[in-house]
């Protein structure tokens, strides 16, 4: 809903590919729901910025854990 997203745009600090991570994050503190939807997409044409290397597959996944490790550390509310 969009009243849901007006409450809790303004915590967001990340801008980056790791934003999911702090998404969660932030609704989660809010107590609020997320519903996540699958979407079907077609075949990619060409070769995906992010996946399309395992290189930087994995620093994506690593920059993710360490956003959220950094999140728990913190205890940071927003």
């Amino acid at each position: 809903m969009r009243s849901v997203l007006d409450q809790i745009k303004e915590s967001f600090k990340v801008q980056r590919s790791h934003f999911q991570p702090e998404f969660m994050i932030n609704c989660i503190e809010e107590s609020k729901k997320v519903v996540e939807i699958p979407l079907d997409y077609l075949p990619r044409k060409g070769t995906s910025k992010i996946t399309g290397s395992l290189f930087k597959t994995i620093k994506l996944g690593i920059v993710m854990a360490m956003y959220i490790v950094y999140r728990r550390l913190r205890g940071e509310s927003s």
